[in-house]
């Protein structure tokens, strides 16, 4: 008898109602104006506007991102003044010094697949340059880095915790207090619907035969959608969902499948920091991807590339570590609904690559 498929993302229990809300929520949502939003990049938009940046403006941002950061800040009005990525993604603080110019008024910072970077030092070298710090920690939900919040350094950090949770939708945002929720419609009327369907389709194989042809696959569209969007029940289910053990858990399953991978996984990952909430895990694949991609869905296992398309406003001839990135590797299930049985399965098709 086949298994279940063993899913990238976190799917949402029925039984989430029954539970016990956490008090206090985490971080940025127990901080006087923290926000919610349908998702993080309506946040950034709306964040550019709140700062007073808009048309004429520039901003640093790294030339390895998703691409929907670039369009909610090019929405906004600004120009982004891209730097390629580092070998540790880690922004080059001389290539940094030789982008600026009158018009650069911010520097976005990536933190990378919950890997935190380090915002104190970069907010300390924005402050230096009469700079804002924008954080981008639509990954990095429930990291910490010396014993702080991801996002805590940034004049503004948005937030994307439908990343790292099974919400059906979710950003937030902590930054200037002009920066208040939107008061639009619910965004995607049938998303709970949709956020159960799949949680089933974990338990029934069959199920989930049938049904998966006709799930949507993320294409790493950049469509920024309506800014106004409202997140109606992201308070309630992100409080029952946001336990304390949720990044311990996601740590524990990278650490299995990092110990199963032989090295397979990129520099900058290769090592797992104690305060980072992994989102997957990057197995890189060496010029190998399909093939090793369709074994692990033989095996049901989701992998997938990783941001595989680039944003139009990107030079890609300019900047080809960072466009080598977005080929590098696959990402694998790590999250906190993952078993002992199901990182077996998992450890044993990293080992067989």
């Amino acid at each position: 008898m086949p298994l279940p498929r063993l899913r990238l993302w976190p799917t949402l229990p029925p039984g989430v109602y029954l539970r016990r809300p956490r008090d206090p929520l985490p971080f940025p949502l127990d901080r006087p104006g923290a926000s919610l939003w349908a998702r993080g990049r309506h946040a950034l938009w709306s964040g550019m506007k709140a700062l007073g940046l808009g048309p004429g403006d520039e901003i640093l941002v790294p030339a390895y991102h998703c691409g929907a950061e670039v369009e909610a800040l090019a929405a906004a009005g600004l120009t982004c003044r891209f730097f390629e990525a580092t070998a540790t993604l880690e922004p080059d603080e001389a290539e940094l010094e030789r982008s600026l110019g009158e018009s650069v008024r911010a520097l976005l910072l990536i933190h990378y697949f919950g890997f935190p970077q380090d915002g104190a030092r970069w907010w300390s070298w924005c402050r230096a340059r009469g700079l804002l710090l924008i954080e981008d920690c639509a990954h990095a939900a429930l990291a910490t880095r010396n014993g702080r919040p991801v996002g805590a350094d940034g004049d503004l950090a948005i937030f994307s915790f439908r990343k790292t949770l099974p919400l059906p939708e979710g950003g937030a945002a902590v930054g200037p207090r002009s920066l208040s929720a939107p008061g639009g419609p619910a965004a995607h009327p049938g998303a709970l619907l949709k956020s159960h369907t799949r949680w089933a389709m974990t338990r029934a194989a069959r199920l989930d035969r049938a049904l998966a042809p006709r799930e949507r696959q993320a294409d790493g569209g950049f469509d920024l959608g309506d800014v106004r969007s409202a997140s109606r029940a992201t308070g309630f289910l992100l409080s029952r969902l946001a336990t304390p053990d949720v990044a311990q858990r996601r740590r524990d399953a990278y650490s299995r499948i990092l110990a199963a991978s032989g090295g397979r996984a990129p520099g900058p990952f290769a090592e797992l920091p104690m305060e980072a909430c992994p989102l997957f895990f990057p197995l890189e694949t060496r010029g190998d991807a399909d093939t090793i991609a369709a074994g692990m869905r033989e095996e049901g296992i989701d992998a997938r590339p990783f941001w595989p398309r680039l944003h139009p406003l990107l030079d890609a001839s300019s900047f080809p570590g960072a466009v080598a990135w977005h080929r590098r590797f696959l990402a694998l299930p790590c999250h906190q609904d993952l078993d002992d049985a199901d990182l077996d399965r998992i450890e044993k098709a990293v080992a067989c690559v």
